[in-house]
């Protein structure tokens, strides 16, 4: 027998299957998690959206997941809403946490490369630091970050390679900047 579709997954997770809500979260969830983190850099809040986008999951109309094309790019749209609205609730407040914890005392802590970097993609303004996300974290494609932004793939690959042109600047011109 071959694997559910996780559209197939979805309505039945609707529908009140838990081993389908299960394999769903298999399937989806350390992306979701992974993509909330990167947004919003800290580890509740991140959660917090991503079971905010669970539950929209769960309790939208009927006819709406019914429609739902793709379920990995639906899912990121609902824990990227989520999470934007988090951020402008709260931005500062979600600065801080990330850098408490990304101290490299920390359990945990990520190597100095990888802070470099993180610094290095808060720095680029918001439509660049998007699509990188989107593409490396949520790992998606660019169909799938078509569908999650309602942009061409035509405007999302020419701001792909800006956003990487500004990333590589910013470390090779700025690495005080990164480095802080």
């Amino acid at each position: 027998m071959s694997e559910p579709s996780d559209h197939d997954l979805l309505m039945r997770m609707r529908r009140g299957d838990h081993a389908a809500a299960g394999l769903l979260h298999t399937r989806m969830g350390q992306r979701l998690l992974a993509f909330a983190r990167a947004m919003l850099g800290d580890d509740p809040a991140a959660e917090d959206a991503v079971q905010q986008a669970w539950v929209h999951a769960m309790t939208c109309p009927h006819a709406q997941a019914k429609q739902v094309r793709d379920v990995t790019a639906w899912l990121i749209v609902l824990c990227r809403n989520a999470a934007l609205s988090s951020m402008r609730g709260d931005r500062r407040r979600h600065k801080r946490e990330f850098i408490a914890a990304s101290n490299p005392q920390g359990p945990g802590a990520l190597s100095d490369d990888a802070h470099s970097l993180r610094r290095a993609v808060d720095q680029l303004d918001d439509a660049h630091r998007e699509v990188i996300l989107l593409r490396h974290v949520a790992a998606l494609t660019f169909d799938q970050i078509s569908d999650v932004l309602g942009t061409p793939k035509s405007t999302l690959s020419s701001r792909y390679r800006a956003a990487l042109d500004a990333l590589r600047s910013i470390m090779l011109t700025h690495p005080e900047a990164t480095h802080a």
